[in-house]
């Protein structure tokens, strides 16, 4: 991996991880279940995942801007909601309406 997107705290999960994890939740969640990926990147491997096992809410937020702009390039806004929001470094004063 790139040095300075390991700096910057920037990691990628592999897709059948991703997938696997759906599979252990699935007795616990239903697909209507909001999913929220705080740290999603551009592509958002957990939103992928999401959307590939069949959830309706799914969510994803980055601090950075321009991966925003590449996750609503890719995905349709209706089918996955991404917005620009720092999850790290929020103190949690505000409060997100999913």
């Amino acid at each position: 991996m790139e040095e300075s997107i390991k700096n910057k705290g920037i990691f990628y999960t592999d897709i059948q991880m991703v997938s696997l994890m759906y599979d252990n939740i699935k007795e616990y969640v239903n697909t209507e279940s909001k999913v929220l990926d705080p740290c999603c990147g551009g592509v958002g491997s957990f939103l992928l995942g999401a959307l590939n096992k069949g959830y309706e809410n799914i969510y994803g937020l980055d601090s950075d801007n321009n991966a925003v702009k590449v996750g609503k390039d890719i995905f349709r806004e209706d089918v996955i909601n991404i917005n620009t929001y720092d999850t790290i470094s929020n103190s949690g004063s505000k409060i997100l309406d999913l």
